[in-house]
């Protein structure tokens, strides 16, 4: 399992992977109503590796700032890949 934060579906597809959280992606009003079952979810499953871009633009809201309280999580449970290469600073190890 891991889990992609965004609208990226095809993350799981192209890595036959299923999704971590009963919220597979994750835009700002997704994020209003399932930021709790998120969380849940990610406590409960501990996938193995996390994708967050805090400073990607969905529909005109930054993931950073709708996703506030995942991204926490994810920072306090994951340690991040390598924040100096573009890619893999996206990409959160469960710790």
């Amino acid at each position: 399992m891991i889990w992609s934060a965004g609208i990226n579906a095809y993350v799981y597809i192209d890595n036959h992977r299923v999704p971590a959280s009963r919220a597979g992606m994750l835009t700002p009003w997704f994020a209003e109503q399932y930021t709790d079952v998120i969380i849940e979810d990610l406590s409960r499953n501990r996938p193995k590796l996390v994708i967050f871009d805090p400073e990607v633009i969905v529909w005109g809201y930054r993931l950073g700032d709708y996703g506030a309280r995942i991204f926490s999580y994810i920072q306090t449970h994951y340690r991040q890949m390598d924040a100096a290469d573009p890619v893999k600073r996206k990409v959160y190890l469960l710790k």
